[in-house]
């Protein structure tokens, strides 16, 4: 995921570019993903990188691209998990799913990120059969204290595990979250309970233990 120089979100990178600037950003800057991960996976260890699906639409020949990229540092598609992100309205369907047949061909696998937040949503799940949807941190906050939300993370499941999607929670900061995901049947977490982000070939995962 793109940072600024401070740490800063993506739309902090992108927001003096214009629209054909921010996808070539997008494109070019899993060159220096792809290294960093050349560096510190092994064997089956996948990684995940984050495109807008515009980006997809609008350069030209960016399955191509990725690919030669991964060949630069030794890696291959069966490595990357590309997750598509939620933050833009796809205005050419037709175009985007077809790249993402391309990319699935290719060997990549696919993800929906931040589920439930943006323009997408169950839409996305139509137009194409990701691997992965990783649903948002805004549901997933204080899960374990909320009812409605509960209901639409059951929906979710229950919609996923009939399509053979596995679904990862993003966003999960506490044990009493963790702990009702789990009890629901989540078992793929992303969060600060678990790891904080950090640039360095040097990964800290630790597992929380229950008191």
């Amino acid at each position: 995921m793109l940072r600024t120089d401070k740490g800063g979100p993506p739309h902090e990178c992108f927001s003096l570019l214009s629209s054909h600037e921010q996808y070539v950003l997008d494109a070019t800057s899993k060159l220096v993903a792809f290294e960093w991960a050349s560096k510190i996976i092994e064997g089956e260890t996948k990684i995940s990188v984050n495109l807008l699906p515009m980006t997809l639409v609008n350069i030209t020949g960016i399955v191509d691209d990725l690919v030669s990229q991964l060949n630069s540092f030794s890696l291959n598609s069966g490595q990357v998990i590309i997750e598509i992100t939620e933050e833009e309205v796809i205005s050419e369907p037709k175009k985007f799913s077809n790249v993402i047949k391309c990319l699935r061909a290719a060997g990549f696998g696919i993800a929906i990120d931040d589920f439930g937040a943006g323009f997408a949503g169950l839409s996305l799940i139509t137009k194409f059969q990701p691997d992965k949807i990783k649903i948002d941190r805004l549901i997933i906050k204080n899960i374990n204290k909320d009812g409605p939300r509960q209901m639409i993370v059951r929906s979710v499941l229950t919609l996923c595990r009939s399509l053979g999607i596995e679904v990862v929670a993003e966003g999960v900061e506490n044990i009493e979250e963790w702990r009702w995901l789990e009890s629901v049947g989540i078992n793929l977490f992303q969060g600060y309970l678990f790891s904080r982000p950090n640039t360095t070939s040097s990964l800290s995962i630790k597992w929380p233990k229950l008191k």
